[in-house]
């Protein structure tokens, strides 16, 4: 982006994709920029899910007069994302009693960044849309994703250890949530769908983290390039607590531990 601004001059008109930070007396409106709009982009039309929800249940065949071939900007929550990566839907978080489906197909290059998205996460999309129809709703030829920065609790893995082995149920507390921590890699599945990583403080503590990749051909070879036991830094959301084994986890991002 900074680059994009030194290209302009004073006077300069240009278009903003943006998200409002604080409205201020003295200051004013204070913005984060996503991206600045290239002049031949702009015929993209900001549209509110609820809109959308609106003139479908009004008029089917008017809403699809009105939205089909339809180049748009919407925002809305992940509600499911399809293991094969082919689609993903959105909700209106603002507007509960909404039914309507909001389906992206998701284009090849595109299915890295949809692969860190999480159920209710927050999300801005542009895309065409390609049909409107009584029962699967909208559907979208998406073409870019905007999210804002994740914010992860930074956690020590022997604390969900503990919380694992004192009755099982305090660990149950980290499910959906999104964390960091640091551990030892020690294994990676046959298949590359998933490593495991370990307690490095603790060489008693058996309980097991499982850290699925979900297809990122970017994770495998990330993960690929460590060695046994050295200590990494994750940042995932938690998708499950198993009983008998332990955390079931989604990688978000990896780092090697620099201590």
């Amino acid at each position: 982006v900074k680059e994009i601004v030194a290209q302009h001059n004073l006077g300069d008109r240009i278009v903003i994709n943006c998200k409002c930070k604080s409205v201020s007396r003295w200051f004013g409106f204070e913005f984060d920029i996503n991206e600045i709009v290239e002049e031949n982009t702009q015929e993209y039309t900001v549209i509110p899910l609820e809109e959308l929800g609106s003139a479908k249940d009004s008029d089917l065949s008017l809403a699809k007069q009105e939205y089909a071939g339809k180049k748009i900007i919407t925002e809305g929550k992940i509600d499911k994302i399809d293991k094969n990566l082919n689609f993903f839907t959105i909700y209106d978080y603002r507007d509960t009693t909404d039914k309507n489906t909001y389906k992206f197909y998701i284009p090849e290059h595109l299915r890295e960044q949809v692969i860190v998205l999480s159920k209710d996460q927050a999300i801005r999309v542009k895309g065409i849309c390609t049909n409107v129809g009584l029962v699967n709703g909208y559907e979208f030829a998406l073409e870019e994703i905007f999210t804002d920065p994740q914010e992860y609790t930074e956690v020590n893995i022997s604390q969900m250890s503990y919380a694992f082995s004192n009755g099982y149920s305090d660990a149950q507390a980290y499910k959906d949530e999104f964390l960091k921590f640091t551990g030892k890699f020690v294994q990676l599945s046959s298949d590359m769908s998933y490593f495991i990583i370990q307690n490095p403080e603790n060489e008693f503590d058996k309980t097991e983290y499982k850290i699925y990749l979900n297809g990122s051909e970017i994770f495998k070879q990330r993960i690929s390039s460590l060695d046994i036991n050295q200590n990494v830094v994750v940042y995932v959301r938690c998708r499950a607590v198993n009983r008998f084994k332990g955390y079931e986890l989604d990688l978000k991002d990896i780092e090697e531990n620099i201590d």
